[in-house]
């Protein structure tokens, strides 16, 4: 009887266990089943992240391709929109064209020459104001407040207001050889730079017009000078050791903070561009090349035939002009590519600039001629 009472109740316990063995089989697969639920929602949460980051990622770079393409076809549209033809040619000159500028408001030009004269021409009518001097001009630069600088091969130079009158004369080299002129750009200040053939370097102001420094540069003089629109750093192009070299200088100590080289021959010309951020130089060797600030050579432009004698930029910095003996002027882009080529000139062209509106080109020639080009 009580074997009989065990065996009941050992099956009745073996039953229970049997029911909570279940009940614990379905507890862990459904705790399992709800781990895998979570999980995929986990996995799928990042899935969709990565895939939104993903698709951020691709709307980015659809937008810098769709912007690169407008920015080309914008640029390919204004290189195709600048033609330039020539619009007057202005002769009365009896040598050479050295330097060419033109007024803040586009309305007058400058020319400077060899035959010791420079002239305020009116670009409407033609007509033009002589402005003697005593020796061949060397260069020359429009200021912002429609005065104009000249520096002579006699070393020194003359502040000229936009009237034709005189209105400075300063000595800016102790040996009076050749003087050079850089000017600041869109500055509110007029300042300028000069560089004399004896290697003197003098800072000017207009308003009070006066030197307030200057220091002497031991090395060979430098054959081009152009200003920053800083007010605090120039570039030359000089000779040293046979090898031809771009320079960024400090204004204030004269420190060379910077070299570049890469031409075959005399540097002849350079030019900062508007904003500061690149320079270009022109050369014997018959070549343009773009710079960084610090020196380095971007580009080289090939093109031109002989000798390129003087370059400037665009005022929004995204074309390049050059002149050359070989009597032709070149516009560029900043890829080196020659989009058009102006031969109007019959002798070899010695001087170009780019008016402020960005619409007119100046050019002054060897046989005294100077042209505006327009758009």
């Amino acid at each position: 009887m009580v074997a009989s009472q065990q065996a009941k109740e050992f099956a009745e316990a073996e039953k229970l266990l049997g029911v909570l063995v279940k009940k614990n089989q379905d507890a862990t697969s459904s705790c399992t089943a709800a781990k895998h639920r979570v999980q995929s929602k986990i996995d799928a949460e990042k899935a969709a992240k990565s895939a939104l980051q993903l698709a951020k990622q691709a709307l980015a770079l659809a937008q810098e391709q769709l912007a690169l393409e407008q920015a080309e076809q914008q640029a390919a549209a204004a290189n195709q929109a600048l033609v330039f033809a020539e619009v007057q040619r202005y002769e009365g000159h009896q040598e050479g064209v050295k330097a060419v500028g033109v007024s803040p408001d586009g309305g007058w030009m400058a020319t400077g020459s060899w035959d010791k004269t420079a002239k305020w021409w009116d670009l409407a009518t033609g007509e033009n104001l002589v402005l003697p001097g005593d020796d061949k001009v060397q260069s020359m630069a429009v200021l912002q407040t429609g005065q104009l600088v000249v520096g002579y091969n006699n070393g020194s130079l003359k502040l000229w207001d936009g009237a034709g009158n005189l209105q400075h004369t300063a000595e800016a080299s102790e040996q009076k050889r050749d003087v050079m002129v850089g000017v600041t750009a869109f500055t509110a200040e007029s300042k300028f730079v000069s560089f004399s053939g004896d290697g003197l370097v003098k800072l000017w102001l207009v308003n009070p017009f006066h030197s307030f420094a200057q220091y002497k540069m031991r090395n060979t003089p430098p054959s081009c000078i152009s200003m920053f629109p800083c007010g605090e750093r120039f570039v030359i192009g000089v000779k040293e050791d046979l090898r031809n070299k771009v320079k960024v200088l400090d204004v204030s100590s004269g420190d060379v903070q910077h070299i570049g080289e890469g031409h075959r021959d005399t540097v002849q010309c350079v030019a900062v561009f508007p904003d500061g951020s690149r320079f270009v130089s022109g050369s014997s060797d018959k070549t343009v090349k773009l710079w960084s600030p610090t020196g380095t050579c971007e580009k080289t432009f090939t093109g031109h035939e002989h000798a390129v004698m003087s370059v400037a930029v665009f005022p929004d910095g995204q074309r390049v002009v050059s002149a050359s003996r070989d009597k032709t002027i070149k516009v560029w882009d900043l890829e080196g590519n020659c989009v058009q080529t102006l031969d109007g000139h019959k002798s070899p062209v010695l001087s170009v600039t780019v008016a402020p509106d960005g619409n007119h080109i100046v050019s002054g020639a060897l046989d005294g001629t100077a042209i505006l080009w327009g758009v």
